[in-house]
């Protein structure tokens, strides 16, 4: 006999954070009619406001290509916008859009664990641009074509341009018939940089990382012993843990992901750094030049 009081015991608990959230919607050609979900908005019962972006950078490089970091740009200004908003009026009404073209949706209503659960709903709800891989693979020893190499490097050369000298720098040895390609080599240290970024071609560039790893060991082990570097360093672009346009679920695989490439780096002293924007990868790559803590 089934006993089904000891069936509905098993079931885990109803999440208790309550909140309501909203799309934000994009017009981008004026009287289109065409929308896009930029970003999602969730207001909490106890009070707590957040706004995040549904539309990945690597879509929007997919979609507008060079036209793609002013873009992003106009995304962060109508979500600055709205969290101010909810942040002082405590409601989704009377915003006063930055710019026209931008629109709310309808409020609804969720349960989850915390709001960053409640956002994970909507961005799932909303955007289907969220889900789509969009990112085309480069090779994997070439810089050239790497649009987040060519980003963390454009924003070290805009605080140092004397430093611009040491991107894509050419490494020989004895043992190699090839020349290695480094992204950032100068006599200090040698740093590589790669990305891990949720989705299909996840385990593709865990392999481009793996192999930018052997790389630094083989300028490590190449370099003499009169004038080694100070560092090596491999500098690995991911989203943030609480990025909602990301699931719990793809959270947890892109950690795993990262602690097998710190364990690959821990083998031979070389470190695996992580960043979640160029701007955070360019402090860290300062701060190994010029020797800060």
């Amino acid at each position: 006999m089934i006993n089904f009081d000891s069936l509905l015991d098993q079931l885990p608990d109803v999440p208790s954070y309550k909140a309501k959230w909203v799309p934000v919607y994009l017009e981008p050609m004026m009287a289109s009619g065409e929308r896009i979900t930029i970003a999602v908005a969730a207001l909490g019962e106890d009070g707590k406001a957040l706004v995040r972006p549904a539309l990945r950078p690597e879509k929007a490089k997919a979609m507008y290509a060079e036209k793609s970091d002013p873009f992003m740009d106009l995304i962060k200004t109508a979500i600055d916008s709205l969290q101010f908003h909810l942040d002082t009026s405590q409601s989704f009404e009377g915003w006063l859009c930055p710019f026209s073209g931008l629109e709310l949706g309808e409020y609804r209503s969720a349960l989850s664990s915390d709001i960053i659960g409640v956002l994970r709903q909507a961005v799932s709800m909303s955007a289907s641009l969220s889900a789509l891989d969009f990112d085309a693979p480069e090779e994997k020893d070439n810089y050239k074509n790497d649009s987040w190499a060519n980003k963390f490097r454009d924003t070290v050369v805009a605080n140092n341009p004397e430093l611009e000298t040491y991107f894509r720098a050419r490494f020989s040895t004895r043992n190699s018939s090839r020349d290695l390609r480094v992204f950032f080599l100068s006599p200090n240290i040698a740093v590589n940089t790669g990305k891990l970024i949720p989705g299909g071609g996840i385990s593709y560039h865990f392999d481009i990382n793996k192999s930018r790893l052997l790389d630094l060991l083989t300028v490590k082990e190449n370099e003499g012993s009169m004038a080694p570097r100070a560092h090596h360093e491999l500098i690995v672009y991911r989203p943030a843990s609480d990025d909602a346009s990301y699931s719990k679920i793809q959270i947890m695989a892109l950690d795993a992901y990262v602690n097998a490439l710190n364990d690959a780096g821990d083998k031979h002293n070389i470190r695996v750094t992580t960043a979640v924007s160029a701007e955070a990868a360019t402090k860290r790559l300062l701060n190994l030049e010029f020797g800060f803590k």
